[in-house]
């Protein structure tokens, strides 16, 4: 185990039949405002976030087929199902990790 502080927030939505969500979630490290928004049919999941100071996360974000593209404040992590090196495919996630401050971006099935 270990000190709470000490381990990295997840954020990992859970959207099912949603097609949009907007809040702030009260955590351990302070208020994390999210947004999510499915668009095109499901196609499209647009996000945003901003982890608190001091503070680093694992973003788990859902892969919506086997043909992902990622792109998160502005940069390309994942190209047609094919992540960058800093982004690993586990399961039905895409995960990101070592994530701070203000985030946005969309994942994209291709």
């Amino acid at each position: 185990m270990g000190l709470v502080w000490e381990k990295p927030l997840l954020i990992e939505p859970r959207l099912a039949d949603l097609n949009y969500a907007n809040g702030v979630v009260v955590t351990e490290f302070g208020n994390v405002p999210v947004s999510w928004k499915k668009t095109h049919e499901g196609n499209t999941l647009d996000f945003s976030f901003s982890i608190p100071s001091g503070t680093t996360a694992i973003i788990h974000l859902p892969t919506l087929s086997k043909k992902n593209t990622l792109v998160m404040n502005g940069k390309l992590l994942v190209k047609n199902g094919i992540p960058q090196k800093e982004v690993l495919l586990e399961g039905r996630w895409i995960v990101v990790k070592g994530v701070s401050g203000k985030c946005s971006g969309s994942v994209t099935a291709n």
